[in-house]
């Protein structure tokens, strides 16, 4: 049976794979290529992916060494913006470390397909998605390379308009984590970095440091994801 797993699950596997692999944490932006071969996942690029079966990219495992190969089509490899094709693999990796069960069953290509075919790939892909975002942008690091940036921001233009912060925060972030900005903005919004919500308290305070949401919020939150994938 397919695992259901919450917001706070998924942000907390996330983050321990970073933290076991302190030499990929310790540079921004995250090293995704880097960090599968520290896991020992072979990468190999494959011309054909796409018009063959329609597909970017794939993992399957080797039998009988049980060697994990991840496949990513050539001209992705070549030509996509590196956020592009590092949110590819990380989301990849993703299904590699939430349904290592299921995709241990793969062996080949057209089993990989056969999975996108089954009624579980639609959530997979969600859980997938989540953990990429996750991995190249962790809330902790978000958090720290937020702060210094918008005080900059306000010591160079000030407290203009609130948008305008706003937007440039997030193409700084975008920059930093080296993500596309609809991904950082999803992290600046939701749970748990809600870096917007410190933004919009920072300025209405007249802060040019960034500050901290109320504690008990937080906490509050964090509690009712964690118990509602529980109850689910």
């Amino acid at each position: 049976m397919l695992r259901q797993y919450t917001e706070l699950e998924i942000e907390n596997i996330a983050w321990e794979l970073l933290r076991r692999k302190p030499k990929v944490r310790a540079c921004l932006p995250i090293d995704v290529d880097l960090l599968l071969e520290l896991q020992g996942i072979s990468l190999v690029v494959v011309a054909g992916l796409i018009p063959r079966f329609s597909i970017e990219c794939c993992a399957y495992q080797l039998h009988p060494n049980g060697e994990v190969v991840v496949a990513i089509e050539k001209f992705i490899a070549d030509s996509r913006s590196e956020p592009s094709y590092r949110q590819i693999l990380a989301k990849v990796l993703g299904h590699l470390t939430l349904h290592k069960e299921v995709l241990d069953q793969t062996s080949s290509i057209e089993d990989y397909l056969a999975l996108r075919s089954s009624p579980a790939w639609p959530h997979m892909e969600h859980d997938a998605h989540r953990f990429a975002v996750s991995l190249m942008a962790p809330e902790e690091l978000v958090a720290q390379a937020a702060a210094p940036l918008y005080a900059q921001l306000i010591a160079e233009q000030g407290f203009g308009e609130l948008r305008a912060i706003e937007q440039q925060l997030r193409n700084c972030l975008a920059t930093t984590f080296l993500v596309t900005t609809e991904q950082i903005h999803q992290r600046m919004v939701r749970w748990p970095c809600q870096i917007y919500q410190r933004v919009r308290k920072s300025v209405s305070l007249g802060s040019p440091q960034l500050l901290p949401l109320d504690s008990g919020q937080v906490a509050q939150h964090q509690r009712r994801l964690f118990l509602s994938g529980r109850e689910s």
